[in-house]
């Protein structure tokens, strides 16, 4: 019921119009082809893009989401007369008129050609042929992850214009193209451009096909991730570093604090990388948190330290020492008198016990932690 009611309006609005579908037919001459011979002349080709949205880009999949209208209209010099109003073409006469052949290289949803007659609605006015179309395209985006989060990343929507049917003088119009764009809430646009690049494949003559691209570059909100991930990971490497104030004798409560120092940034870890893609690439977030656990497994392995330092120094202190032996003792007693005597000297020259290696950690820990920070984020930054 549905279709007898729009194919009985189609017709209403193309009488309305002045043509029927026989006279929109009589425009094609019986010799009209869909592939142009080379030495016939160019036709001009007008192409434009408006932008309205980028929904969503996804690191995992390393794609992002572009909301498109697509805007193109030929000049179809093989037609008999003019359409003096805009008629809708039929799709049986559609499929038999001559249209470009048009790919976006790097989308993951799109058909193998953006311009098909099955699928999009051909209007004529005089004898420019065109479309008008808007979906939601999914493109491919590498991304680089060196200075994630605080990185900037660039993606392309990569055109091809075939001639293989005819020769074609492509106009592109980038009026409206970058106008009111909205990305997600995550970045902020930085630059956007269009520019016509080199077609990528060893097949592809650069006689054979025309190609362009449109370049956006975004940049990473930082806030988000200073507070989730930096300072709390800074908050406990400095909570670590209580440690070194407590007595050398408190073992339960040193290493629990260090151990539940290191639990804790490995979560964050995890919980920072778990929305990224399996890369090889050393991220900044990766050199980050690799420090701040290593800052907290030395101050652990300073405790172990100072606490076989302390031991050694009480061993020290405890051993008896052989200076008033009685003159009358046994030849036993003078043996033992002997090697404590050699023990003791040899504890004297291990000066590594008189160290306090928690005072010293006091001020060399926050010292490295602070150069570290100016190089990092004199590099990330």
């Amino acid at each position: 019921m549905l279709l007898v009611l729009f194919l009985s309006l189609y017709c209403v609005v193309n009488h309305a119009n002045g043509y029927s579908d026989k006279e929109i037919a009589d425009l094609f001459p019986q010799n009209y082809t869909t592939i142009r011979p080379r030495q016939a002349p160019p036709v001009d080709f007008k192409w434009k893009i408006l932008t309205h949205l980028i929904s969503d880009i996804s690191l995992q999949k390393m794609e992002f989401s572009v909301d498109l209208t697509i805007d193109a209209v030929w000049m179809d010099d093989q037609l008999n007369g003019n359409s003096p109003n805009l008629v809708n073409l039929p799709k049986d006469l559609a499929r038999k008129v001559w249209h470009p052949w048009i790919t976006f290289q790097n989308c993951k949803n799109c058909e193998n050609i953006i311009i098909d007659p099955n699928e999009n609605t051909f209007y004529l006015y005089e004898r420019q042929i065109g479309i008008e179309t808007r979906e939601t395209f999914v493109f491919t985006c590498i991304f680089d992850f060196t200075y994630y989060p605080f990185d900037k990343q660039q993606c392309n929507i990569n055109v091809r214009v075939s001639f293989w049917n005819g020769l074609i003088n492509v106009d592109i119009d980038k009026s409206g193209f970058f106008s009111d764009l909205l990305v997600p809430p995550e970045y902020s646009l930085v630059s956007s451009d269009q520019s016509q690049k080199p077609c990528l494949g060893k097949d592809e003559d650069s006689a054979q096909y025309f190609c362009f691209s449109y370049s956006f570059v975004f940049k990473r909100i930082q806030i988000h991730h200073i507070l989730l991930v930096f300072l709390p990971s800074m908050l406990v490497v400095i909570l670590s570093w209580i440690s070194f104030w407590l007595d050398v004798t408190l073992a339960a409560p040193r290493i629990a604090l260090g151990l539940t120092s290191l639990l804790t940034l490995a979560t964050q870890f995890n919980a920072a990388q778990n929305h990224l893609p399996a890369v090889a690439t050393i991220k900044a977030v990766d050199v980050w948190m690799f420090m701040c656990i290593f800052m907290v497994f030395s101050s652990l392995i300073v405790y172990a330290i100072s606490y076989a330092s302390n031991q050694l120094k009480t061993r020290q202190n405890t051993l008896p020492v052989a200076d008033n032996v009685p003159e009358n003792q046994s030849k036993c007693a003078k043996c033992l008198s002997s090697i404590t005597d050699v023990k003791n000297r040899c504890l004297k020259r291990i000066n590594f016990a008189d160290i306090n290696y928690d005072e010293k950690a006091r001020k060399v820990f926050p010292l490295l932690f602070i150069i570290f920070n100016i190089i990092f984020w004199l590099i990330y930054m």
